[in-house]
């Protein structure tokens, strides 16, 4: 839903958008990114655009087959070589970079997505039923995007986390 213009306090039953796709899924976050509202699904991502005319609002599939899993994992960070992003966990189990357009969305995390034999966990030990109470922060002067997550079959708590450094491209 969105306010009547000029007026921030006048909600109308009205003005509201429902988001259809051939998926029949529901939105499970929203970002901005490059002055553009877009409304994350976990099998899809759409932008926003106002028009100003009939329909005031249109809404543009961007990415379909890949959305986000949880609404708290979605970050804004100025990657370097990419400029801004939005970093989220996918459904599948991945930590994607999605920089507002259909070729703009890149897998972070083919490094840390098997078992490399050192560390305890590996993002296919994310547990898939929990995964929507992930969450995330970043650290900008630190270049770190920290998502928190709930691992192994049956645990239903945030009790490990991924780093990933947007500088230098690496994970711990």
């Amino acid at each position: 839903r969105w306010s009547n213009s000029g007026s921030a306090t006048v909600w109308s039953a009205a003005d509201n958008l429902d988001i259809i796709t051939n998926d029949g899924d529901f939105p499970t976050g929203i970002g901005i990114l490059k002055k553009n509202l877009y409304i994350f699904k976990r099998y899809s991502i759409h932008r926003i655009t106002y028009t100003g005319g009939d329909p005031i609002i249109e809404t543009t599939p961007i990415i379909l087959g890949t959305g986000c899993a949880s609404s708290k994992t979605i970050k804004n960070v100025n990657i370097p070589e990419v400029g801004e992003a939005l970093i989220f966990v996918t459904q599948d189990k991945r930590t994607v970079a999605f920089t507002g357009h259909s070729e703009g969305l890149f897998n972070l995390s083919d490094i840390v997505s098997i078992s490399n034999g050192v560390s305890p966990i590996a993002m296919s030990d994310i547990n898939a039923a929990q995964i929507a109470v992930s969450r995330a922060v970043v650290f900008p002067n630190n270049f770190w995007y920290i998502c928190f997550m709930p691992m192994t079959t049956g645990q239903t708590t945030n009790n490990y986390a991924f780093v990933f450094d947007y500088l230098n491209k690496g994970w711990w």
